[in-house]
């Protein structure tokens, strides 16, 4: 469960460097940022390589400094499908508890 919203995070930022409207130094940006969060120390170039600390500085960094780059119409239309998606997954769990709920049985006569 403590991955779930590193992931969505992840995805978010993904399909945002991917979008047509996003310059290309910002993708640069978000898939540094991606790169040295997912890539083993070993694959990184050793003029690259640093110390936990400054990597714990550096990939916030780089994903804070991208989303700023990002531009707002991008990131509003990509807040706004998100938002749906929430409220549409809040709806089907709903619906899913209450099926699933004794009552729901016992009122419907099965």
């Amino acid at each position: 469960m403590k991955w779930i919203i590193p992931l969505k995070a992840f995805m978010r930022y993904w399909r945002m460097a991917q979008d047509p409207r996003t310059p290309g130094v910002v993708r640069l940006l978000v898939y540094a940022g991606i790169f040295f969060t997912v890539a083993p120390k070993k694959l990184r170039p050793q003029a690259l390589r640093m110390d936990v600390l400054d990597e714990a500085a550096l990939v916030p960094s780089l994903i804070a400094l991208a989303m700023v780059l990002i531009p707002s119409k991008v990131k509003e239309e990509y807040d706004r499908v998100e938002k749906k998606e929430i409220k549409e997954q809040k709806a089907e769990g709903e619906e899913q508890a209450e099926a699933a709920s004794p009552g729901a049985a016992l009122a419907s006569g099965v």
